[in-house]
């Protein structure tokens, strides 16, 4: 339970960036976003799933497996047919290294929690028409 409130505590800490071609987004939990809310509007979404396939079960894994798992989650995405943003999720207090995710749009909650438990991840990043980005625990494998 301590490693499961330590976690939540960094994701709610993280900064979670997405590369648009209008500039760099920055969502933070619990704090509405315009330039999310107008990205929504121009893609005619009325949610987006922040995730990353880095690290799964929150177990800090070398680069190289986590691109190689990057690029399986790019391609599940892109096989779904959903829009989406590159980006990094940055911890503020730099113990665990700039994690590369996706921002999708359009993605249902359900599916959401799917790709994510499938991925391994403890916790996806979700906003829906109000813009404002809320972590959803999935839980860990050990807890």
């Amino acid at each position: 339970m301590d490693r499961q409130r330590e976690l939540i505590a960094a994701y709610m800490a993280t900064r979670y960036e997405v590369e648009t071609p209008d500039g760099l987004i920055v969502l933070r939990i619990g704090a509405r976003s315009a330039a999310l809310a107008a990205l929504l509007e121009r893609s005619a979404r009325s949610c987006a799933t922040y995730i990353t396939a880095w690290n799964p079960g929150s177990i800090m894994q070398d680069v190289e497996c986590n691109e190689l798992a990057h690029g399986r989650l790019v391609r599940e995405i892109e096989s779904r047919g959903y829009p989406f943003h590159g980006g990094f999720a940055r911890d503020p207090n730099n113990v665990w290294v700039a994690e590369r995710s996706v921002l999708v749009l359009g993605m249902s909650f359900e599916e959401s929690c799917d790709i994510g438990r499938r991925f391994g991840q403890a916790a996806i990043v979700v906003a829906g028409e109000t813009a404002t980005p809320a972590l959803v625990w999935l839980g860990l494998a050990d807890a």
